[in-house]
């Protein structure tokens, strides 16, 4: 019964058809051009953080996601505004652009939003939530043996189990689910990444699991730590797709940064506190940005009141 329960909510979760009608009903229409902030319900939590009607357009370029890179992707380039949003401490000192744009760093919108929901961890969390690197249409997917990351996750010492599998959108709609639900393993995902309360369903997953993995740094990561969540990376060995580098003049710093991050949450330092872990998220997420300064938003709300 569980497993169908979990298999009805995941397809909910990642329908299309009921992504578009929750758009429709907060009056917000995703755009080509800023499309960033039709991902992973950003533009929902931003405009509910600064209580915007959600049929406010934001003209303004910014992360997806959390980027190590400190160069601007071509699509990145192709967000025209001039302002560029990032969360990340690296991006806002580091990141340029050919025609000027400014680039300003704001608190990631799902902390506030997260805080302002009361989403916190649960009381007796459990298990190991286990992200599975996802794909991209059009771009390779990351080199993964299914079955033989199964065995090497399910190896892990007693204290990581139960193991839950979560899948991006796009491998659900692939199938990925039923091979590892053959291997007798749960699996759930978020969903559709154009539902406006995406934040809301992830961390509705998230808040049950005492630790969360992964093979590579994903923005998973940075919310999960930021939430309380133990989370450390495995070393079973994937070739990443690379498109971090697309553009980037910055390989030395991705070098230098991937290694820290990968130093600081290696499995033998999960049950460590470390203050190099906090700092790499704080950078990450923006979470040195107070309150007082309206998390950073301040100069947004002066471009949208100018547009």
């Amino acid at each position: 019964m569980n497993a169908r329960k979990d298999s009805l909510q995941n397809w909910l979760r990642c329908s299309r058809l009921l992504g578009q009608i929750a758009n429709i009903s907060n009056m917000f229409v995703p755009s080509r051009k800023f499309w960033t902030w039709g991902l992973y319900g950003l533009g929902f939590a931003l405009k509910s953080n600064l209580g915007l009607p959600q049929r406010q357009r934001l003209k303004l370029g910014s992360d997806h996601g959390v980027s190590l890179s400190t160069s601007p992707s071509r699509a990145e380039k192709a967000m025209e505004s001039s302002i560029f949003i990032t969360w990340s401490k690296w991006r806002a000192e580091n990141m340029k652009f050919s025609d000027g744009r400014t680039v300003l760093q704001v608190q990631h919108p799902w902390v506030p939003f997260r805080k302002a929901n009361n989403i916190i961890l649960s009381k007796e969390p459990a298990g190991t939530l286990v992200f599975v690197p996802h794909s991209v249409p059009g771009i390779p997917s990351p080199a993964l043996n299914l079955n033989a990351y199964i065995t090497f996750i399910n190896s892990l010492p007693k204290e990581f189990h139960p193991l839950t599998f979560c899948l991006h959108f796009h491998d659900m709609r692939r199938g990925l689910d039923k091979d590892i639900k053959k291997r007798g393993f749960r699996v759930t995902t978020a969903g559709n990444t154009l539902h406006p309360r995406f934040a809301n369903r992830f961390y509705s997953i998230l808040r049950d699991f005492e630790y969360a993995t992964s093979p590579t740094i994903g923005s998973q990561l940075f919310y999960a730590h930021e939430l309380g969540v133990k989370y450390f990376i495995h070393d079973y060995q994937v070739k990443a797709r690379g498109e971090e580098l697309v553009d980037a003049g910055d390989a030395a710093w991705l070098k230098t940064l991937v290694a820290r991050i990968e130093e600081a949450f290696s499995r033998d330092k999960l049950n460590l506190y470390s203050a190099i872990k906090d700092d790499i998220v704080r950078d990450a997420l923006g979470l040195d940005i107070e309150i007082s300064r309206l998390y950073g938003y301040g100069p947004i709300q002066t471009f949208l009141a100018s547009e």
